[in-house]
């Protein structure tokens, strides 16, 4: 399994070693990929984490759960949908 978003695709614990992260920790917003799993757009399966077809727009969406500045940032920006 691929290593990066933009192959709509994660190894998460190739990517946890990568950067040195806790693989239970990766995940910085899980309700974010939660609510994204109960839609049907992220799929996990083993320790892979993908995007379905037709969801692909989604991909800043699950992106941002993976992002540990963005919960502390003062920032606002338009929500995907």
């Amino acid at each position: 399994m691929p290593t990066i978003m933009c192959d709509l695709a994660v190894n998460l614990p190739r990517v946890s070693r990568l950067h040195g992260w806790d693989l239970r920790s990766a995940i910085v917003d899980p309700s974010r990929i939660e609510s994204l799993i109960a839609d049907g757009a992220v799929t996990i399966i083993d320790d892979g984490l993908s995007i379905s077809d037709g969801a692909e727009f989604l991909v800043p969406s699950v992106a941002s759960a993976f992002d540990a500045h963005l919960a502390h940032s003062v920032a606002t920006h338009s929500r995907a949908v």
